[in-house]
């Protein structure tokens, strides 16, 4: 192989004598392109807000304090269910009945949250069918979930549903236990 050099004949008869215009075009452009990128618009400045002077007294209030689960839970009877078998298949109309006849039984309650409920559904073949009880169990999770929505008792993000099976309810029966929220005045939680 034969290397070129820069001074070759070779190089002179491709380039010839004005090759190094070819690189000053080059440059040229780009030097244009680098210059029509890297203007923009001028954006007008942003405004300054004024402040505004405003005095604020904080008022003191007691809030109330969560201390923990009542140790003595709210045990209410056995709930018959309207559909057993819409609440096992979690049909939201079955749901939503469950719904009322809770909310209908813990009226003078409402001014509580609950922390922990403790649900248990009985089952058509007794012990044999534990997951039969779990199921209708939560279905009525899934009721009481409709009462969170309303804002009654039951809470989204701060009530822990428990699903059980009960061997001691009627196979349309849920068993509802219910653990409110201690709470106390200011900061101090009583004993």
């Amino acid at each position: 192989m034969s290397q070129r050099a820069v001074g070759s004949p070779a190089a002179e008869r491709h380039w010839g004598r004005y090759g190094f215009l070819v690189a000053d075009l080059f440059t040229a452009l780009a030097m244009l392109f680098l210059v029509a990128n890297t203007v923009g618009h001028v954006l007008p400045p942003t405004p300054t807000p004024t402040p505004i002077a405003v005095a604020l007294t904080p008022t003191p209030t007691a809030t109330p304090g969560i201390c923990g689960l009542d140790p003595q839970p709210l045990q209410l009877p056995p709930f018959t269910a309207s559909d057993p078998a819409g609440l096992r298949a979690q049909v939201a109309d079955a749901e939503s009945a469950f719904a009322v006849q809770v909310h209908d039984a813990l009226g003078d309650y409402a001014e509580t949250t609950a922390g922990l409920a403790e649900v248990s559904g009985g089952s058509f073949f007794g012990s044999a069918d534990v997951a039969d009880g779990e199921s209708l169990a939560q279905g009525a999770i899934d009721g009481l979930n409709l009462l969170a929505g309303q804002h009654f008792i039951f809470t989204a993000d701060r009530t822990i549903y428990q699903p059980f099976w009960d061997g001691d309810i009627g196979s349309d029966q849920v068993r509802l236990i219910v653990f409110f929220y201690a709470v106390a005045s200011g900061s101090a939680c009583g004993t």
